[in-house]
């Protein structure tokens, strides 16, 4: 609430001015618009910064601020400044190229080989690579954990599954030229990184010029709070 309260009362002091920029998970952006819109119509004041109140009254509009998921942050960046934006396998054409895989790689799978042409087991494994990913866990990384683990046996033979699954499925992308739509943030990280070790050319810095505001949520994966990504903007 005092994010929020400090982003109204500079609305309403300033309607033109810099670009603000809200980052929220994709779940609570509308909740976010409302509650910036409808707090004061429920008796909330506005605190400034000696301690008084002031710029009281209700928020009617406002055209600086933009509330993002951090995927649609990640699309804004790689939109300005990437040079070729990324082709991106989305969510439906990620299941069928897994369901291709799980019947291609079956006889290598241990855990999963029994399960890997049932209804609705690619789309299970999906979520739970997505999963993987957003919490930057390599294939490498999994075959290394599954080789360490020796009891129960069955843990170490599924972890190695999904890494062989996934390092099929990242070399599939990376073959056909297609990117994860689940790994914007990280593309969007490599472009800015890119920019920033290139400060002589002439680029658009539309997004250095954005001040914005990051909330703590505690859902948010290593993806979303990593160094990396806060290089996407510059925190106020």
């Amino acid at each position: 609430h005092g994010c929020l309260g400090e982003i109204r009362a500079e609305l309403l002091k300033s309607p033109e001015g810099l670009p603000l920029v809200l980052l929220a998970p994709k779940q609570a952006t509308f909740l976010l618009e409302r509650q910036l819109l409808d707090s004061p119509r429920r008796g909330e004041s506005l605190a400034d910064a000696s301690g008084g109140t002031s710029h009281q009254g209700p928020l009617l509009g406002y055209t600086r601020l933009q509330i993002l998921s951090f995927e649609r942050l990640a699309g804004f960046v790689l939109a300005e400044l990437s040079k070729s934006p990324p082709r991106l396998l989305e969510e439906e054409g990620r299941v069928m190229v897994l369901r291709a895989l799980l019947a291609q790689k079956q006889s290598e799978l241990k855990i999963f080989r029994a399960s890997a042409r049932l209804p609705g087991f690619a789309r299970q494994l999906s979520l739970v690579l997505r999963e993987l990913q957003r919490h930057q866990h390599s294939s490498e990384r999994l075959f290394a954990l599954g080789d360490e683990i020796t009891s129960p046996p069955q843990l170490g033979d599924k972890l190695r599954d999904l890494a062989l699954l996934l390092r099929a499925y990242l070399d599939w992308l990376k073959g056909h030229q297609l990117q994860d739509a689940n790994c914007l943030l990280d593309l969007a990280t490599e472009v800015l990184r890119a920019q920033r070790r290139k400060p002589d050319e002439s680029v658009d810095r539309t997004t250095d010029d954005c001040p914005a505001t990051i909330p703590h949520f505690a859902l948010c994966t290593p993806q979303f709070t990593s160094p990396a990504c806060g290089s996407m903007v510059s925190p106020r």
